[in-house]
């Protein structure tokens, strides 16, 4: 399958529920943006119980509060239950509107924003929220809509959008069932930075969503926090699907380039890498001419058109060029995505440049930065995981941040396999082999 086909049309459990056939009239439609998430081996109702019933010290909604750094407010001393109470195994019931379960918490937590634009707007650390949480059920036996507004007060255009995110819980039929989650920004008053902290929101959401909430899940109901039930009833039998593909665009460039000379009978794995954005980046190497460059621009030679580079053993891959809009020292990368046979390699090199034309027919385009992921072993969970690889240049200790989503897969003859440690996200499309004998899902992710 094409890449640009598949990135403009993710499949995720969340697609199972039809508004047509689901709870009613009152059950909302799809908010604008989809995650994947995860496969667990137990029924919609038997989810809930474990990760969404149970609020306060030693459940999981406290251990994902503490995770994300957040701390409650009020009211009371711990956060309130669900009312009306939540009845066993009528989750998945839909009640007419207005009559939803819900819930009503007020948090302070990190202001999850690039630090340069914390500092442009002059945006604190923290900030407060106001949290309201509604269960909507989309019929017995067909799984869930946990939705949650977020209202967000003390910083820089809070009044002006209200966050939208749920959770979707689907049964796929028996003791399985599976989690995804959604978001949409409501703009209540327009602004020049809407697109720069809707993009922020989005990556910060998701990170959270792929980083602690999916394997804090999948602690809850292995290690027995919130009720979980023991391991071996947990399923272990599904597939991976790096959800590289949930972006709203796509690019029809190659990024799996180069993957198929580098496969041989003995890959064992894949490294796919996502990258995001480059931040608070310094300025480049000089070349000659950027005095110039930087009169005629009234001030030092901006950054123009900066690209990255990604090296694991023997084979680079180069993304396309992004603009520094605006002049900030950062930029967004969009369908930027690099696949590469993984040879046990220790680290993944990481350099970024400022694209330029005469100026490097000697010496090549100035370097800003370049930095090393380190590849644990511990990769081969095949959880999907976040970096921000910190770059430096010769004396300059800090010269920026490139921000990657990774995941090692297991891949053989037949395709893309489970992990032994823990297991993956569910497949979009089931895993064949191409003529060349390596798995076929490696370029249509």
């Amino acid at each position: 399958m094409n890449p640009a086909t598949r990135a403009s049309t993710p499949m995720t459990a969340s697609a199972a529920y039809s508004l047509a056939e689901g709870g009613g009239p009152e059950t909302p439609g799809h908010l604008k943006h989809c995650f994947p998430g995860r496969i667990f081996g137990l029924g919609a109702e038997g989810l809930f119980d474990k990760i969404f019933r149970h609020v306060g010290e030693g459940t999981f909604e406290a251990a994902y509060r503490r995770e994300r750094g957040a701390t409650y407010l009020g009211p009371g001393s711990s956060p309130p239950a669900w009312r009306p109470e939540v009845a066993l195994d009528a989750a998945c019931c839909p009640v007419a509107a207005g009559n939803e379960p819900r819930r009503e918490q007020q948090l302070r937590r990190p202001v999850q924003l690039p630090r340069w634009l914390k500092m442009l707007k002059r945006s604190p650390d923290v900030c407060d929220c106001g949290e309201i949480w509604t269960l909507r059920g989309l019929g017995p036996g067909r799984g869930f809509l946990v939705n949650v507004d977020t209202t967000l007060t003390d910083m820089h255009l809070a009044g002006s959008f209200v966050i939208h995110w749920r959770y979707v819980v689907v049964s796929l039929g028996g003791e399985h069932c599976q989690l995804d989650a959604e978001i949409e920004l409501e703009w209540k008053e327009r602004s020049l930075m809407e697109s720069r902290v809707e993009l922020s929101t989005l990556d910060n959401f998701r990170r959270a969503f792929e980083e602690i909430f999916l394997p804090l899940a999948d602690q809850a109901l292995r290690r027995g926090l919130s009720n979980s039930v023991p391991s071996n009833e947990v399923d272990t039998s599904t597939i991976e699907s790096f959800a590289l593909a949930a972006s709203s665009s796509a690019s029809d460039r190659d990024w799996s380039e180069g993957y198929d000379g580098d496969w041989t009978e003995s890959t064992k794995y894949e490294l796919r890498i996502e990258i995001l954005s480059a931040s608070e980046l310094e300025s480049p190497e000089y070349r000659v001419g950027d005095f110039t460059r930087g009169l005629m621009a009234g001030g030092s030679a901006a950054l123009h058109a900066v690209y990255v580079e990604l090296t694991l053993g023997a084979r680079t891959f180069k993304t396309a060029c992004a603009d520094t809009a605006g002049g900030q020292p950062a930029v967004n990368f969009v369908d930027e995505r690099a696949l590469f046979v993984f040879g046990g390699e220790a680290e993944l090199k990481v350099a970024c440049y400022d694209k330029r034309g005469w100026q490097s027919a000697i010496r090549g385009d100035p370097q800003i930065g370049s930095g090393n992921l380190r590849l644990e072993a511990a990769l081969r969970d095949c959880f999907p995981r976040w970096a921000d690889v910190p770059l430096a240049r010769g004396s300059t200790a800090f010269a920026g941040f490139v921000s990657l989503r990774y995941q090692l897969l297991a891949v053989s003859r037949a395709g893309v396999q489970q992990c032994s440690i823990a297991p993956p996200l569910m497949t979009e499309i089931a895993p064949t082999t191409s003529a060349q004998g390596r798995p076929s899902g490696a370029d249509d992710a």
